[in-house]
Formats: C-alpha cells, structure tokens, sequence
C-alpha cells in the first residue's frame, strides 16, 4: 500500500518527497526492515522518536511522528500530533478493518477480566463457533497461541491479530463468530459497559436461534 493512501485522511500532513510503498507496520525498532512504517510514539518503553534515525539506516520507508522536528528528513514523515488514536487508525487502514469481519466482545473492569473471556470463549466453542481471545494468557485462535508481552495490547498488535485470525479462516471470505478481548482499564466503574456485554450476547443468543428456526 503506498504511504499516501496509507494515511491519506489520518494524519495531520506528510512531510518530505515521495511516496513509498509500505510492506510492514511497526512500533518496534528491533522490527523495522526495508518498506518498514516505523511508528515513533513518546510513551512507549519511553521516548521511541530517538530511534528514528536507527529506523531509516535500518530500511525504513517513512516514518509516523508526533514530533516532526525530531525526524530525519531523508524518508517521507507523516505527522500526527495524537499518537493513539492515529496509529489506531493507521493499523485498521493497514490491515483492511480486520474487525469489521468479526463479532467483537471486550470485557473491562478491574478483576476477572481473564476468566470471564476464557469462559465466554469455551462457551462459544460448545456453540460451534470459533473463537478467537486475547488477553493477559496470550493471544490465542485454535493451534495458534501467541504469548502475551504486556497487559495492554496497542491498537497495532490488536489489528495485526485480528487480521491473522480472520486470515486462518481457509482465505474465504467467511466471518469469525467471536473475537474475546480481555483489556486492562484503570477504570473499575464499568457496570455499563458489563450491561451492553450483556445485551450484545443475549442479541447474538436471539439471532442465532431465529437463523435455526
């Protein structure tokens, strides 16, 4: 995917010439190969603009950036002062809105997150339906297990998950049933959003028994 359709919409502007070809999406330097998107954010094992330099030597095509002065200007720098939401919505462009293919199910709160994904998970399964969870345990659809690096995944790993999910699926364009994610919030008033799990589940309940009918 060129740079420019890439971020075309997302980003606050794209500084420098050219507009590469983008092979490989990353936050982390120790990632970055050529055709690399090399993602600097500044609270991220802290300060990764300070490898920005080391990601151009090692082959990255352009750079995304909150701090532009900070950027080499021999590859083409998209700029976009909120780092989250932007990379966010760089990795579903990327990855083709992985999630737009699957039925999502996050569990919040402050304990039993990983219990309550792994039962909702098993209890899919007993349904017939192939669920994918991503929690503290690891990141895990049938034989495929992936180990967990930290509590919270960052928008990245979540759409680069979903889209190796959804890619398991025999390359058919068939949906997923259920992908469970177990999120980390510092939040623990979260009895709306347990509500709306609620409702979400017993609609799917609904569903399923009219198409059986």
């Amino acid at each position: 995917m060129k740079l420019s359709a890439l971020v075309s919409g997302l980003v606050d502007g794209v500084e420098g010439a050219g507009d590469p070809e983008i092979e490989h999406l990353t936050i982390d330097i120790n990632e970055v190969r050529p055709g690399t998107l090399f993602a600097a954010r500044r609270q991220w094992y802290g300060d990764t603009h300070e490898h920005l330099e080391e990601a151009v030597r090692r082959g990255a095509a352009a750079l995304l950036v909150s701090d532009a002065a900070r950027a080499p200007t021999t590859v083409p720098v998209a700029v976009a002062r909120a780092e989250d939401p932007a990379l966010g919505l760089v990795s579903r462009r990327y990855y083709d809105a992985p999630s737009s293919r699957l039925e999502v199910y996050g569990v919040t709160g402050t304990n039993g997150k990983t219990t309550v994904t792994w039962m909702i998970a098993h209890i899919l399964a007993a349904l017939g339906e192939r669920p994918a969870l991503m929690g503290t345990l690891g990141y895990r659809f049938e034989d495929a297990i992936v180990p967990a690096s930290n509590t919270t995944p960052d928008a990245l790993v979540i759409h680069r998950f979903a889209a190796d999910a959804a890619a398991r699926v025999d390359g058919q364009q068939q949906r997923i049933d259920a992908l469970v994610s177990a999120l980390e919030t510092r939040d623990g008033e979260v009895r709306e959003l347990q509500a709306a799990a609620r409702a979400a589940a017993e609609a799917h309940e609904a569903s399923r028994a009219e198409e059986s009918q």
